[in-house]
Parts: C-alpha cells; structure tokens; sequence
C-alpha cells in the first residue's frame, strides 16, 4: 500500500476568479464555436503560458476538452501535443487548429459548402417517421428531440453525410457547428450535467434547428474572416486518446490540465447527444466503451469491468468513511470504489504526465476538491501528495475561486504549480 505524507502548502490568492471556468470563452472568437460547462478560459491559459513557457517550448494537456490549452499555445508560438478519451472532443479541437489551417485560404469555398449543406437539408428532410425511429434505435423510449426539431436537426446530418465534399475540414468544421447546437435544440438541458428541460425552459415554438445552424456557420465564417495568421509551425498533434496510458518520455516542457473532478459526473452521458450526431456512437450503449478507457471521474464509470484500483493510505482513510456511511444508510456502493479508483486513476495520469516532462519541466493542475454523503474529498490535497510521492516538487498553489457542493459546504478550487 502507497503511504503518502502532506507538506504544508502555501497558498497565494490571485484575480483569477471565473477565468478558471469556461464562462469567459463563450464571447470570444473561435472558442465560443462550441461553449462547454467544463474547462478554463483562453485568458486564464495564455497568463499561465506566459509566465512558465516560452516560445517554442511544447505544452501537453492530458484532458484536453475542448482544446483551449492548444488553442492557445498554437496563438502563442507554442509547440502542442495532447490527449482527449472523447472523440467529439477531439473533433472539436481539431476543427478550430488542424481544420482551421486548412481552410483559413479557403473561406469562401467553406462558405458555399455550409449554403449547400443547408439547401440539401431543407429540399431532402427526413421524413417524421425515419427521424423518429433513428432517435428510438439510438436511444429507446427516450425523447431526446420533438417533432419538427428532431426532423430538421438529423436532416443537417444527413445532409453532413451525403453531400461529398474535396475538403473534409469543411465536413469537420460542419459537424463541430451541428454537434453546437445539439442540445440547445433538443428536450434537454445542460447545467452541471445533462438533464431533461423544465416547463419553462423549452424553445419558443418558432425555434428551429436549421436556423440555428446558420446562425452558428455565419459565427465560424466571421470568426475566421478576422484571422490574420495560424501558426502552421505549431499545430497541435494528439498524442494518444488516453493520459492513463504512457505515450514517451521527456519530450513536454510544460504541462497545463484540468483534469475531471471527483464530483460523479458523467462527462460521456454530458456528450451523448452530440456524439450520436457527429457519427461517433449509434446509441447510448456505445458510451460504455469510451466510459471504460477514460479515467474512472463520474458514478457509471464504476463497474465490474473497470481497473483494479491501487491502494493509497490516506485515499483509503477518505474511501473508509464514505464505506461506513453507504453501509449505515444504505447509500450507492459504487461511491466509495468511485473514489479508490478516481485518485488510482489520477496516480497513472500523473506518472505518465512525469515521464513525459523534461528535466526542469513544470506541471500546473486546476483541481477542485468534492463532498461525498458530507464526507468531504481533499481532491487538491491528495492529488498533490501523489504527484510529490511520484517526484514533483511543489512550487505554489494559488486559489482560483470559492465553489459549493450540493448540500451547501463551501469548497474551491486551486492551482497547483509544480
């Protein structure tokens, strides 16, 4: 078993505030293409890649999203590799980096193809009845989308699947706008995780998907008629799907991730709309694949499938406690393993992250911590002694901002410069 002892950290209070959230790139070219709840501003990310990179070091984001970190280091002159489980993700990254390098001389081609794609799917819908029985086979009794929504929305994506097109970064860049609006125009909701709209909060009965998607195409347009340059020497590369698997050594200088929060999110459940339109999954039984190979973070991710998780004592003193109350009051056996495995997985990311970095390189984490049954979760302060039993040397931890748990207690969430 793992023993793992704390050192007394520091802690330096910055104006960092909602920078830490996705919030401020939602207004802001080329990141706002796909808003998300998760992940950190491009502000928040270009400071921290100012003050510990510099040109033409490589940054690494283990959990990359949606690729605000290599969005960044590209705009900076900074060299990018990166890892995200999540195919649409990946696709989202790819079409505002790679993508965007190839057709950034092409604008009006890319412009033509969204009005063909547009005209395709408003001359050839799907009928009502094939509409509704693709939603049925993807996801049962389910009514994800209604009526002339769902109709219209999987007529953009048939009309993404039949027209061919010579630039399949027009595709990409295509499916990154439909896979936008997705939820917007579906009976659900996105607020800290995916959920079925109240009464007052559907669409106004004028709504419509097609619309929308010329909204979000005349958006990307505009955005990249306003830029001048990509750095073409700096594009990103993935360097593999999973951080929980070891893809080389000493080759990062810096790495900069948020990674899940221990908090019972289903980050794949969060995506499954988007991922059955882009093609990525042809119903919600195919999440359980992805589910397996991320990092075990939300409640579905505990099976009977998943990896063994390794012992580490002061995880174990956390993981003991939420035992006893799930046996007490009868609570979710799955939460305590959930935990066990979170800080088992995050050992691997974190060695894998080490061997990656070369000598001198740093490490900078946005974590928050987490309350299971009122038992609470020090995420920060585990996540921290791991990396320093693996090698790290602390430098700082900075807070971001004060964050709440369901039942009220106050948590936060920090940086961790190591």
């Amino acid at each position: 078993m793992l023993s793992l002892q704390r050192k007394d950290v520091s802690t330096k209070h910055g104006p960092l505030g909602i920078h830490g959230t996705f919030v401020p790139n939602k207004s802001q070219s080329v990141h706002r293409w796909y808003p998300y709840v998760e992940g950190f501003s491009s502000d928040f990310v270009s400071s921290l890649l100012n003050e510990f990179a510099t040109q033409g070091h490589t940054v690494y984001d283990p959990f990359a999203g949606t690729g605000t970190t290599v969005c960044v280091a590209q705009r900076l002159g900074m060299k990018s590799t990166y890892s995200e489980v999540n195919p649409f993700m990946r696709l989202v990254i790819e079409a505002k980096t790679n993508d965007v390098s190839k057709v950034i001389n092409d604008i009006e081609g890319l412009s033509k193809y969204f009005e063909e794609v547009i005209r395709y799917a408003v001359q050839y819908p799907l009928s009502e009845k094939s509409a509704f029985e693709l939603q049925r086979q993807a996801f049962g009794k389910s009514e994800i989308f209604s009526g002339k929504d769902l109709v219209e929305i999987l007529s953009i994506k048939k009309s993404l699947n039949d027209l061919e097109t010579d630039n399949e970064s027009f595709k990409a860049i295509a499916n990154l706008a439909l896979g936008s609006i997705a939820v917007d125009s579906s009976n659900m909701i996105r607020r800290a995780d995916l959920r079925k709209r109240k009464e007052n909060e559907f669409n106004s009965s004028d709504y419509s998907p097609i619309d929308r998607f010329k909204e979000k195409t005349k958006q990307i347009l505009d955005d990249l008629r306003e830029l001048t340059t990509m750095e073409e020497n700096y594009r990103p590369r993935l360097l593999g799907n999973s951080a929980l698997v070891s893809h080389g050594e000493n080759m990062v200088d810096v790495v900069l991730t948020s990674p899940p929060y221990v908090n019972g999110t289903n980050y794949f459940r969060n995506t499954k709309i988007e991922l059955w339109l882009t093609g990525f999954i042809e119903s919600a039984n195919d999440l359980r694949d992805l589910r397996d190979e991320a990092m075990a973070a939300g409640i579905n991710c505990i099976s009977k499938r998943g990896r063994e998780a390794m012992k580490i004592n002061s995880v174990e003193n956390i993981a003991t406690k939420i035992d006893a109350v799930v046996a007490e009051e009868e609570k979710d056996k799955r939460v305590p393993e959930l935990i066990r495995r979170y800080f088992s997985d995050s050992l691997l990311w974190l060695e894998n992250s080490y061997k990656l970095l070369k000598k001198g390189g740093i490490i900078i984490l946005d974590i928050g911590d987490s309350y299971f049954y009122n038992v609470h979760v020090p995420a920060d302060t585990l996540l921290l002694e791991i990396a320093e039993s693996l090698g790290f040397r602390h430098m700082e931890t900075r807070y971001v901002r004060d964050r709440h748990s369901n039942n009220g207690e106050p948590l936060k969430q920090v940086l961790h410069i190591m």
